[in-house]
């Protein structure tokens, strides 16, 4: 089963790659998202591809977010991540551009405490939060 792509009637989530670089440094580039760390996310001098190559290799999971009815336009990302297998428990982090905010069309916090089914192609996971 592969996690590449997850969708349903609202959202896409699709694999974060390199070829996302630019989009993917402009979102964490954004001044109303850097209060939400509290280090830079980028380390000196590092470029956007740079960037999403050590993002990429440090998360098992990680996705762009897309509208359905624009699939080609992404508008932030979700990952999950601390993983505890032993305990059952994951965490869900991502990023929206601010001008998604308040919308709920493409929030994964609010998809998953729905516990909305998401597709992985022939089959539906559920991400149920605890």
């Amino acid at each position: 089963m592969t996690t590449d792509l997850l969708f349903d009637d609202k959202v896409i989530l699709k694999k974060l790659t390199k070829s996302d670089a630019d989009f993917f440094y402009d979102l964490y580039s954004r001044p109303e998202l850097l209060i939400n760390f509290d280090d830079n996310p980028f380390l000196s001098d590092e470029t956007p591809q740079e960037f999403t190559s050590r993002i990429i290799s440090a998360s098992e999971f990680i996705w762009t977010i897309r509208q359905a009815d624009t699939p080609d336009s992404v508008i932030g990302d979700c990952a999950l991540h601390h993983w505890n297998k032993k305990n059952t428990e994951i965490e869900i982090g991502g990023s929206l551009l601010p001008e998604y905010w308040g919308q709920g069309r493409a929030s994964p916090g609010e998809r998953v405490n729905e516990g909305t089914p998401l597709n992985y192609g022939d089959s539906e996971t559920f991400l149920l939060a605890k």
